[in-house]
């Protein structure tokens, strides 16, 4: 999971993916949002939209106040992310330091994979 400063750092919006296939992240908005990260045990992280807004209890109250055209208003909404322990959440600074350091090493990580899967086979196999 990403996330991305505003301002003095005190605000944060998330960027996020609800679907293995979706190309582009999702951000959650900055109007009236609070977003809340959470860990939790399990494997599977999950999400969870929390929307407020006003509603007429009945028609006569929409009869009187339907002028001001505020039935189902907005109000505010929280986002929280439910993610497993193992998760990591990166800033997007972080995430692209990340990436670049993944290139520029990638020859010799691959380098040591295929000789820790040597050592690991010349130890099952002792012929």
């Amino acid at each position: 999971m990403l996330y991305q400063d505003l301002g003095d750092g005190t605000e944060k919006i998330y960027l996020y993916r609800t679907d293995e296939q979706q190309n582009k992240p999702k951000a959650t908005d900055t109007n009236k949002v609070k977003n809340v990260v959470k860990t939790i045990d399990g494997t599977k992280a999950y999400l969870i939209n929390m929307r407020k807004q006003w509603i007429y209890k009945n028609s006569f109250y929409q009869f009187l106040f339907n002028i001001a055209d505020n039935n189902h208003e907005y109000i505010r909404q929280t986002n929280e992310f439910n993610l497993p322990t193992s998760w990591v959440t990166l800033s997007v600074k972080q995430a692209k330091s990340l990436e670049e350091q993944v290139k520029k090493n990638q020859a010799q990580m691959a380098i040591e994979g295929q000789a820790y899967v040597m050592k690991k086979n010349e130890r099952n196999n002792p012929n």
